[in-house]
């Protein structure tokens, strides 16, 4: 492009942004301002304007100044480490008998020697060839030009592909495009002339076809909003220095089993490179935003530099900036070095084991292969210099002010360079930083503030941060001198182990409840530690739950049988007192069931979806939740209460997240025997309803086979949409329809095939959506795809039926997945509605569990009653709930919160009962009960409280094989808390969750009757 041609272009932009160039007073700030973002976002790679200045200013030169003081004075005086420290004296001889014995290990540490091997057999220059001085780019928002809008979506990220055996070139992880590549040329240059470091990155067809517009709006976008301009150039430098990085392990490992010295040469080679680079690349945001100024002076002033430091290709990210003050666009969160990420510090990890381990190494002649120089230059420009980065955002230097999902990373480096360099200051900062994570980012149950996913997210680097600093040898100065050992003394720290394993899926995975993934499930890190911490939740189950090829921390630290065992854990039926989650399983193993309601209070990562239903039988999903895919603009759709399986009201959003009014969920009921579980809850979360309650019953059957009934009341608003959607029979179900009996349906269309399209309408809301009005009150829908089927009963007086199709997508890839939903609808003025449903998943061999069903009309039991006759291949059941007045119906009395009376196959009768007076059919039950028994405490302990009302006589709370859950307010939210026993004037409860200290002084606690022939 001429010199001309840029001064055209940028004369145009001037004017546009200015709306009148003649306003500016040439040579003003803000004409500077102007003039530099227009020359800036040209693309070309402008250097210097003639108003600016070369060379660091005086502010940086005195800054980097005190930052070299300050590494003085941390390395100086240090107490004298032994070497390796971060491994104790009998890690080497699990490490070879682990390799003896099992053939796991044996595999780990053929794959150590294999890159290992690489590594010290590559040329001279290599090092130096895989981590470049030019600060590496990044893949968030990674988008292939060669697929976008045909495999794959815009800003999708994170589907490119690296092999370190052809190390200049990534491909895309669909169509396997490689690049980089002359079909898409990195045309346009991000020049950062103060610091010496120019950047490639590609402009897309949009932006080359319209250049005059460099606002940012023709950019691939991430997020849906945020443009996003690639560097594959970039993308191989940040791979190529991440794998050398986590190579430096491999090296350590294979030198700590052969004790050949050319592995620890590297070691020292690579770090020595690193050292170099790192303390150059350039502070850069994952929006494309590079400081063209001293790194750590731009990490300490991220949000208060001069408009002159900041470089960005699009005009838009500079609206808020002045020619005094600019902007990061994004914080250490979303920034860092060698990875906008809190500048990826899981890795500090990898270099202080492969320092710790090669510390004393000598070469072939005897001498020491860490020189003096190169000692100090790793510690001071590496691992100094990493941990100054992240400073600044915890609070600065000895701060641990900071408890989100990003910061445990920032603390489990410092715990390691603490102890591998003798810093106690930094072991002090990053055990005072997994206390603020333990207290804040956990709640009482274990479980974090945020989604599942998130919760191991937040697991993943906070608990190495106690097991770095097990067995530390705190100061006689250090306020943690002297602490107990955490894993016997701190329950806090067991309950946050436990909450995992309890909430698996019979598929080992986590739930997609909120911004959980569909694959998401425990860590290998997390196992192996619990294998190590807490032997009696994770002993004998650690192939079942990792496999057979365990981590490096494993050999080091476990023996090999404690490597072994594929026992099944014992999921539990459990409700999380703090997540407010309850979950109803029948059978064990793979082909189990399990029935879960949400009802979280709000969070981060958390959906606008308060009692949304999900459920899996035999194994399978079958009612499901779209969970999350991460940073797309399909979160609008996915974070909807729209989106979820539950009842919308006046086709609105439910309350989320709305300052000094959060949603207020809460328990109502739970009760869990062999035969019959039930849970119930509710939410204020639509403001317009006085009533807004889900209460499900799941009716166990043999080899872990269900089928679950469904009530759902609500009270308020005009217009309720009972929602049922299924992950079976999406588009991408083989033979896959929706098919109705007792209502007569019109045909449907074939579902749309939207691909990777990003358009509003394809990414969100339902479409094509068929009508019956005034359908009769009972009738069924049925979801079938070759090998399984799903059949929805209806016995709901509604006015209309709708049957639509809406987005389905759960992952990056592939994209445009459609699910067929249905919506019962009732409409009027002040409307109350009571849904009654049944949930019935056919076998696996296609035989379907309900022979018949009918709901029975109870007009004199109450507005809210319902009854239910359900007859089965397993057995017969009557279900009863909410009957206010006692009721005679098939020959029961019935009376209160629910009741269910059963008779299996073989004959037995048993029933059930929750809150209830009455639950009589001849002999079988009971009559004339107290429902339940409430009032105040004299004292709570963590475990126990002291009545106030003595225990009503004959009060029944407890069955054999039962489980019962006492009703409190934990000082924020009506929750509940498993029942261990009672007696006159105390209960107990089971120690696998304590009571907060907040908790409330007033109880209830509903009765439980539970017996069989």
């Amino acid at each position: 492009m001429s010199s001309f041609i840029r001064c055209l272009l940028c004369a145009v932009w001037l004017c546009g942004m200015a709306g009148d160039a003649l306003s500016i007073e040439p040579g003003s700030n803000e004409a500077k301002r102007k003039e530099y973002i227009a020359a800036i976002t040209r693309g070309d790679g402008v250097g210097l304007l003639p108003w600016q200045k070369s060379g660091l200013t005086r502010e940086e030169i005195e800054f980097r100044q005190r930052i070299e003081e300050r590494k003085t004075t941390l390395l100086k005086g240090r107490p004298q480490i032994q070497h390796p420290a971060l491994f104790d004296s009998e890690a080497r001889r699990r490490l070879l008998e682990n390799v003896e014995n099992a053939e796991g290990a044996r595999h780990l540490t053929n794959r150590w020697r294999t890159i290992a091997d690489h590594i010290v057999d590559q040329p001279d220059g290599y090092v130096a060839q895989m981590i470049e001085e030019l600060t590496p780019w990044y893949g968030y928002g990674f988008t292939c030009p060669h697929c976008v809008d045909r495999l794959t979506q815009e800003g999708s990220g994170r589907s490119a592909n690296w092999d370190y055996r052809k190390p200049e070139q990534i491909s895309c992880g669909v169509c396997r495009q490689v690049y980089p590549s002359e079909a898409y040329p990195e045309t346009a240059m991000l020049n950062a002339p103060r610091m010496g470091q120019k950047f490639s990155l590609y402009f897309n067809e949009r932006e080359r076809a319209n250049p005059m517009d460099r606002s940012g709006k023709l950019a691939y976008q991430w997020i849906g909003t945020r443009p996003m301009n690639m560097s594959f150039s970039g993308m191989v430098r940040q791979s190529k220095a991440a794998f050398m990085l986590g190579a430096v392990e491999d090296l350590a490992y294979t030198y700590l089993l052969t004790g050949e010295p050319r592995y620890a040469a590297s070691v020292v080679e690579i770090m020595d490179r690193f050292a170099h680079c790192y303390r150059n690349w350039l502070y850069h945001d994952y929006w494309n935003t590079v400081a063209d100024c001293d790194p750590l002076y731009a990490a300490v002033n991220d949000m208060n530099l001069p408009l002159e430091f900041k470089r960005n290709l699009s005009a838009d990210n500079y609206k808020r900036d002045t020619l005094e003050k600019a902007r990061m666009l994004q914080t250490f969160w979303g920034a860092g070095r060698l990875f906008p990420s809190t500048d990826a510090m899981w890795l500090v990890t990898s270099a202080a084991i492969g320092y710790d381990l090669t510390y004393n190494a000598t070469g072939a002649d005897g001498r020491p292969l860490w020189t003096q120089e190169k000692r100090t230059k790793v510690e001071r420009d590496l691992f100094l210099e990493w941990i100054f980065t992240g400073e600044t955002y915890l609070g600065g230097p000895g701060k641990s002010d900071l408890h989100n999902n990003k910061v445990p990373r920032i603390y489990h480096a410092m715990a390691a360079v603490g102890r591998v360099l003798g810093l106690p200051e930094y072991c002090e900062v990053a055990m005072a930083g997994y206390e603020a994570l333990r207290d804040h980012a956990f709640g009482y149950d274990g479980f974090s503030e945020e989604s599942a996913t998130y919760t191991a997210m937040y697991m993943e680097q906070t608990l190495p941060i106690v097991e770095r600093l097990h067995g530390y040898k705190w100061p006689e100065n250090s306020p943690h001198h002297g602490m107990d050992d955490p894993y016997r003394s701190d329950p806090k720290l067991k309950a946050i182990y436990q909450a995992p394993l309890d909430h698996l899926t019979p598929k080992l995975k986590y739930i997609p409840f909120e911004d959980s993934t569909q694959s998401s499930g425990p860590s290998r890190d997390y196992l192996e530690f619990g294998l190590k911490r807490y032997p009696e939740m994770f002993r004998g189950m650690a192939e079942t739950l990792m496999g057979k090829t365990p981590s490096a921390w494993a050999l080091f630290n476990l023996d090999a049988a404690d490597l072994k065992g594929t026992n099944q854990p014992p999921l539990p039926e459990i409700y999380f007192p703090g997540w407010m989650t309850a979950l109803l399983r029948n059978g064990a193993g793979p082909t189990a069931s399990l029935a879960a309601l949400n009802f979280s209070p709000d969070g981060g990562h958390r959906h606008a979806d308060n009692l949304a239903l999900w459920y899996m039988d035999g194994g399978e999903r079958i009612l499901g939740d779209l969970g999350y895919v991460s940073d797309t603009p399909h979160l609008s759709w996915i974070k909807s209460t729209r989106s979820h399986n539950l009842v919308v009201v006046d086709d609105s959003e439910q309350r989320f997240r709305v300052r000094n009014n959060p949603r207020r969920p809460r328990l109502e009921m739970m009760f869990t025997t062999p035969r019959v579980s039930a849970v119930e809850a509710s939410s204020d979360a639509y403001a317009q309803c006085r009533d807004y309650r889900r209460e499900i019953v799941l009716l166990k059957g043999p080899e872990g086979r269900t089928v679950l009934v469904d009530l759902f009341r609500v009270k308020g608003g005009s217009n309720h949409a009972y929602r049922v959607w299924s992950e079976l029979a999406s588009s991408w179900g083989k033979n896959a329809g929706l098919e109705f009996n007792g209502v007569a349906m019109p045909a449907e269309p074939p579902l749309p095939k939207v691909g990777a399209s990003l358009k509003r309408e394809d990414i969100y809301g339902l479409r094509d959506t068929r009508v019956i009005q005034n359908p009769t009150n009972s009738w069924q829908a049925k979801w079938i795809e070759d090998g399984r089927a799903f059949r929805f009963w209806n016995f709901t007086s509604a006015d209309a039926v709708h049957a639509s199709n809406g987005p389905g997508q759960q992952s990056h890839n592939p994209p445009g997945r459609r699910v067929r939903v249905v919506d019962v609808i009732r409409e009027g003025k002040e409307l109350e509605s009571v849904f009654v449903a049944i949930h019935e998943p056919n076998s696996s061999d296609g035989i379907w569990p309900i022979r018949s069903a009918r709901r029975l009309d109870v007009p004199k039991a109450g507005a809210d009653a319902v009854a239910l006759e359900i007859k089965t291949v397993w057995g017969d059941y009557l279900v009863l709930s909410e009957f206010e007045q006692e009721t005679e119906i098939l020959n029961t009395r019935f009376q209160g919160k629910v009741g269910v009376i059963g008779q299996a196959a073989d004959g037995k009768k048993w029933f059930a009962a929750s809150g209830a007076t009455t639950l009589q059919r001849g002999d079988l039950g009971f009559s004339n009960q107290t429902a339940r028994w409430q009032g105040g405490s004299t004292r709570i302990e963590s475990n126990r409280i002291h009545s106030a009302v003595s225990m009503p006589k004959g009060f029944s709370a407890l069955a054999e094989g039962c489980q019962n859950w006492l009703l409190i307010n934990d000082g924020n939210y009506d929750t509940g808390f498993p029942l261990l026993q009672v007696d006159e004037d105390e209960i107990r409860l089971t120690d696998r969750f304590s009571l907060p200290a907040t908790a409330h002084d007033k109880f209830t606690l509903p009765s439980l009757r539970y017996a069989e022939e």
